[in-house]
């Protein structure tokens, strides 16, 4: 690294976006995505609860399809922070989609368990 704060290697190109400020655009990007579906992405949930339990002020026949459409919106709005913040960053994906897989079965599992509770 020469005193600009640039990386040498030698080959004559900028190397100065290391990852460090990379994972740090990343994650300012995926905070501001979620700034933006924060809102719609609670609006989306409500409305999932409202449909499986059928109440809202007051108490119908719960509509399942509904609720799991409004889940599915709330899920896919929640997820594009990360994608977001993984795309900026550059993140190796191969590694993650275990992890990612994994986390959407728990959640999916989740959900089928709270709508008997519910």
């Amino acid at each position: 690294m020469d005193l600009n704060g640039k990386v040498n290697l030698g080959d004559g190109k900028d190397h100065s976006d290391t990852g460090r400020s990379r994972r740090r655009k990343g994650a300012l990007a995926g905070l501001a995505m979620l700034l933006l579906v924060a809102v719609p992405a609670g609006w989306c949930a409500f409305l999932a609860i409202v449909s499986f339990t059928g109440c809202l002020i007051e108490c119908g026949e719960p509509q399942p399809a509904p609720g799991a459409m409004w889940a599915a919106l709330t899920a896919a709005l929640l997820s594009l922070p990360l994608i977001t913040g993984l795309a900026v960053s550059r993140v190796p994906l191969r590694r993650l989609w275990p992890w990612l897989i994994g986390l959407v079965g728990a959640v999916a599992l989740g959900a089928l368990l709270a709508q008997r509770v519910i």
